[in-house]
């Protein structure tokens, strides 16, 4: 039997948007390992500045990031144990990438995710190729917008899956 194993990794850094209603968006930030990040530096910074212009960030996105739609992001949600479909439209918001202080490519980018008051959210980034390897930890997990919490944490680093239930703060005072 073959097995594949990771030749790329990154970070994710999730963040959970919410607004009165519950989960509104899943902003993400993917920073790409070393190596692969000087590859796509090399195919996108056609003036060698180490800086991204407008012109070169939407050649990356047309090329790169958009080829992950079709897989789902490579991310896997589901709310209350129903996968989460992408529609051929479905188009992450928000993209913008950029190269940071150490030389690697960073992707933000944002999923527009709802889930209500008492729904259950699992999130998670895997690659069923085993090609691109994600890390993360709790303390990168983030939360925006209206005061709620996460109950029944479930957090496996090694396939960078978070479970949690919407729980509004003031029903557990």
């Amino acid at each position: 039997m073959l097995q594949a194993h990771p030749h790329v990794w990154n970070i994710a850094n999730p963040s959970f948007v919410f607004d009165k209603n519950g989960l509104q968006e899943i902003k993400i930030e993917l920073i790409w390992d070393i190596m692969f990040s000087e590859q796509l530096i090399l195919d996108t910074d056609k003036n060698k500045d180490n800086k991204l212009s407008e012109k070169e960030k939407k050649w990356l996105k047309t090329n790169y990031f958009d080829n992950l739609q079709p897989y789902n992001y490579l991310a896997t949600i589901k709310i209350n144990g129903k996968e989460y479909k992408y529609e051929k439209d479905f188009i992450a918001n928000d993209f913008d990438v950029y190269i940071d202080k150490h030389n690697q490519l960073i992707y933000d980018f944002s999923l527009p995710i709802t889930a209500k008051k008492g729904q259950t959210v699992f999130f998670s980034f895997v690659d069923p190729t085993n090609y691109i390897a994600y890390e993360t930890n709790k303390d990168n997990i983030a939360l925006e917008g209206n005061k709620t919490i996460l109950k029944k944490v479930s957090i496996d680093r090694d396939y960078c899956q978070f479970t949690f239930t919407i729980v509004d703060i003031e029903e557990n005072s």
